[in-house]
């Protein structure tokens, strides 16, 4: 370690896990009706995505984007969700957990997760695409709670989306020039802490103490989660795919044994940059049984198929990038059990 010095400390990431430079260097996009989308057509050796934003699917040695899965024969699975699903953390495409699940499969699965997606993105990008599909697993939970819960600007109709904080400060940017000037005299460190700072409610260690309204917000959330399950089940009722939701592992969710790259990770974390972000899920780890409950009960009223992943990955190894995304053995490990899931 490094005394507590950011940049030596992000260093030490580096070293750790290299691979997530890549996803941090892709740009969001604004496209109607989803909002923030994550860059198309972005080229890395670590990950890349067609001309929709969807990662590319590995199928033996065969590279799959939407349109090369749209083409395929046989039964056919999508896994939906927001950065875990997408397989942020997997040092290669061939690594994610969708790529995984084609490896020894009858079923052609595809990657429909997309970083930073809410439920509501989810089910709007699958309506908005219309893919013909067997099975749906919806591998999520996480972005709801967070965001819901502790973003700035929320709808009790629409939620809040991840990013909504940079749309609504360029919105002010673009009719403001003095302020622009202001920010391009402003190292780039010092600009994200001075965004952040100019958004309403926001603190550097949340607590659910000082959370905003937030039983308010977190039984809207629930309605909003309840309301977008509705039309899942009705979508599948109608095109006849199996529909199954997984409620996503959170590293401090799980009674967990952490391996010495995941300590070392979460400490880092914690003195880096992204410290805002690991205080958020902190705020919400009392909030985990509840909602695992709450998540439990919305989808056994629809007929949904419920499991909790907290409870299925190992208690050893290194499976964890930080705490919410996936090492290469964690999404192996994550598809092994999502076919077994599946077969039940």
């Amino acid at each position: 370690m490094s005394n507590g010095r950011p940049q030596p400390t992000m260093k030490r990431r580096y070293e750790l896990i290299p691979q997530m430079k890549a996803y941090e260097e892709m740009r969001v996009v604004w496209v109607p009706h989803l909002m923030n989308l994550y860059q198309p057509n972005f080229r890395s050796p670590v990950c890349n995505t067609d001309e929709y934003g969807f990662r590319y699917t590995l199928q033996g040695s065969k590279e799959l984007s939407y349109a090369d899965f749209q083409n395929q024969q046989g039964p056919k699975g999508l896994l939906c969700g927001g950065s875990t699903a997408f397989g942020t953390g997997a040092t290669g495409d061939s690594h994610t957990i969708t790529s995984n699940l084609n490896r020894d499969s009858d079923m052609t699965w595809f990657n429909f997760g997309g970083m930073g997606q809410n439920s509501t993105q989810e089910l709007m990008r699958y309506i908005l695409f219309g893919p013909k599909v067997d099975q749906v697993v919806l591998f999520t939970g996480v972005n709801n709670l967070m965001i819901h819960t502790l973003s700035a600007y929320f709808s009790q109709v629409y939620g809040a989306f991840f990013s909504q904080t940079v749309f609504e400060l360029l919105n002010r940017v673009s009719t403001n020039p003095q302020y622009v000037k202001h920010l391009m005299g402003r190292a780039k460190g010092r600009v994200i802490d001075a965004l952040w700072r100019l958004v309403p409610g926001q603190s550097d260690e949340p607590t659910l103490d000082n959370l905003p309204d937030f039983e308010i917000r977190y039984n809207q959330s629930l309605n909003i989660l309840g309301r977008d399950l509705d039309v899942w089940a009705a979508l599948s009722e109608k095109s006849g795919f199996s529909l199954r939701f997984m409620l996503q592992p959170i590293l401090t969710w799980m009674p967990k044994n952490l391996s010495p790259e995941e300590e070392e990770l979460l400490d880092i974390m914690d003195q880096g940059g992204w410290r805002r972000w690991g205080g958020q899920i902190r705020a919400l780890n009392d909030s985990y049984t509840r909602y695992r409950e709450d998540t439990r009960r919305i989808c056994e009223e629809r007929g949904i198929l419920w499991s909790d992943f907290n409870e299925l990955l190992p208690r050893e190894g290194w499976l964890f990038c930080d705490r919410t995304h996936l090492t290469d053995k964690g999404q192996e490990i994550a598809a092994e059990i999502i076919a077994s899931e599946c077969k039940n």
